[in-house]
């Protein structure tokens, strides 16, 4: 019932050979850059190192990740600094932005990429230092044949609005994205979880006192249950192209 649907909607967001290839180029290009510039050595994270990207929209994260008897201070001011003389090297304007703390971002090669400091640290203080943590569990756990209902389940969230833990989204951020797959063990099971939601509780793997769906508002969930019992009765590719 779902199959073609599905077919044609990965077929529209599964990476080709020729977007592996580019997109390896600009990370070299960019780890090559840091590693000039600074003594730390840089870790790639998010998606793209857990092979669960898009073919749009994709964001190369590289993390600076320092030892933890380095003054905050220092590691703020040294991200920025390395942030903005990769930025220079790439011919890119650097932008500062800002989450836990200050990091560079800038456009290269069509894709935005960020330069984020954070502590390497068994205890994360912040989502920025868990997010090493985080990119390391799911290269170890998730399945390869889960990696496409991955990418289905992000381009279903992103479609129906609901994809993004910032506030003025409150929804489904990419990690927990991965976990419900993980759980569900497809994409079709995951609407089928989704839709019939109340509440939403997911234990971080890599620290089980925090609450990874804490940022999904009622509202986002109720929005969400609705668009998995629609498609689910009647499937579309519309879901994935808002």
């Amino acid at each position: 019932m779902y199959e073609e649907i599905l077919k044609l909607a990965l077929d529209n967001i599964r990476p080709k050979a020729e977007d592996y290839a580019k997109i390896k180029e600009a990370v070299n290009k960019v780890m090559s850059a840091v590693k000039k510039f600074s003594d730390v050595n840089p870790v790639l994270v998010g998606s793209v190192a857990k092979d669960t990207w898009l073919k749009k929209d994709t964001d190369i994260d590289i993390f600076l990740p320092f030892s933890e008897t380095v003054e905050y201070k220092t590691v703020v001011e040294e991200g920025i600094k390395t942030g903005k003389k990769v930025a220079k090297e790439l011919s890119a304007d650097a932008i500062l932005k800002y989450a836990n703390h200050p990091y560079v971002s800038f456009s290269y090669s069509g894709y935005d990429i960020e330069i984020v400091p954070c502590y390497k640290t068994d205890r994360p203080k912040t989502p920025v230092d868990r997010t090493l943590l985080h990119t390391e569990y799911v290269k170890k756990n998730l399945r390869k044949d889960l990696k496409d209902d991955v990418r289905l389940l992000k381009a279903f969230f992103k479609g129906i609005g609901v994809y993004g833990a910032e506030s003025k989204v409150k929804g489904f951020s990419g990690y927990l994205t991965e976990l419900i797959i993980m759980r569900c063990g497809s994409f079709i099971d995951s609407l089928r979880y989704l839709s019939s939601l109340k509440s939403l509780s997911i234990a971080d793997p890599i620290d089980e006192k925090r609450d990874v769906a804490s940022a999904v508002s009622l509202d986002t969930l109720a929005k969400c249950s609705l668009a998995c019992n629609e498609f689910l009765r009647h499937p579309s590719i519309d879901f994935f192209m808002g």
